[in-house]
């Protein structure tokens, strides 16, 4: 099928951006192939596997290999999620488990990073095959956030494998990464969506792939500090909810409520990404040329983005 270019913007969102892989299926199937992927965490993960093979289902081969390995299970990412040991009901279960999610976070004290250097480019290459960003079989750029001075880092060249690594780091867990003399983590940190990249840097029509959370589902928290984490979460919410609006047609898979470390749930995030896929189908087929419309409007100049 013949379609108008546009450009595909995957979000961030931990383990619910698995379902970027059930929109990217839909498109498959019906031979809607974008004009570029722009993606950030795990939308730059999901991107970059399909621009590398053009294949769902080996991307999700490929996520079943790493899920279900010795060293996925090693790195411990549920620790994180702090509600997670009082549902269980075994005691000493509890204890060791807890006592183990304080050393992990103890790290992030003591440490730059939580996980070593090593585990995020291990991770990946059960994911992505090391390759040239240019060699892709359709265009990809992986956005990250410079963390010396907040700019947005559109990588365009160079290891794919480095700039999905780039756009990944999430603070405080993964090491920041070292490129072209500057300081990289996630692209989340600066826009969890990157549909003003996607503006900045493609004349075509933006389909954006929101997978960010909400907070309605969430216990109010009891304590100060809990309360502070919150606010900022609102803060986050809101602004995605303000870039994304930017885009010219937006999907959202039904996956806000999972938590961000929920991998073994990948199988419903993909099933929920088929889902919001088949509602948009119509619409995407339908793009039309840009007017210079709403991006038009868009104050650009308050994100400073570059392309590397």
């Amino acid at each position: 099928m013949k379609n108008r270019p546009f450009t595909l913007v995957l979000g961030g969102g931990g383990a619910r951006g698995i379902a970027h892989l059930g929109v990217l299926r839909v498109l498959e199937r019906e031979k809607i192939t974008p004009s570029l992927i722009i993606g950030t965490s795990m939308g730059a993960i999901i991107g970059a596997m399909f621009a590398q093979t053009l294949d769902t289902k080996k991307a999700e081969q490929r996520i079943e290999g790493l899920f279900n390995s010795d060293f996925f299970e090693k790195i411990g990412l549920d620790f994180f999620v702090l509600e997670d040991y009082v549902d269980r009901h075994n005691f000493f279960e509890q204890w060791l488990n807890k006592a183990k999610r304080n050393y992990i976070l103890s790290r992030t004290i003591t440490h730059e990073s939580a996980l070593p250097e090593h585990t995020m480019r291990e991770a990946l290459s059960y994911l992505i095959e090391e390759m040239d960003i240019s060699d892709c079989r359709i265009p990809f750029r992986s956005v990250t956030t410079d963390l010396r001075n907040g700019d947005v880092v559109v990588i365009k060249s160079g290891s794919l494998t480095t700039a999905v690594a780039a756009s990944s780091t999430i603070p405080a867990i993964s090491k920041p990464v070292e490129f072209n003399g500057r300081l990289l983590i996630d692209g989340g940190a600066a826009c969890i969506t990157p549909v003003v990249p996607a503006l900045k840097i493609s004349s075509h029509p933006i389909v954006a792939v929101d997978v960010w959370k909400t907070i309605t589902h969430q216990k109010m928290p009891g304590r100060g500090l809990g309360m502070l984490f919150r606010a900022g979460e609102i803060t986050q919410m809101n602004l995605n909810r303000l870039l994304v609006d930017q885009a010219d047609v937006v999907i959202q898979p039904a996956v806000q409520e999972y938590s961000w470390v929920k991998f073994s749930r990948y199988k419903d995030m993909i099933e929920q990404g088929i889902n919001a896929g088949e509602e948009a189908l119509e619409v995407i087929k339908k793009l039309k040329k840009k007017s210079g419309g709403k991006s038009e409007r868009f104050p650009h100049n308050i994100f400073k983005v570059f392309e590397e």
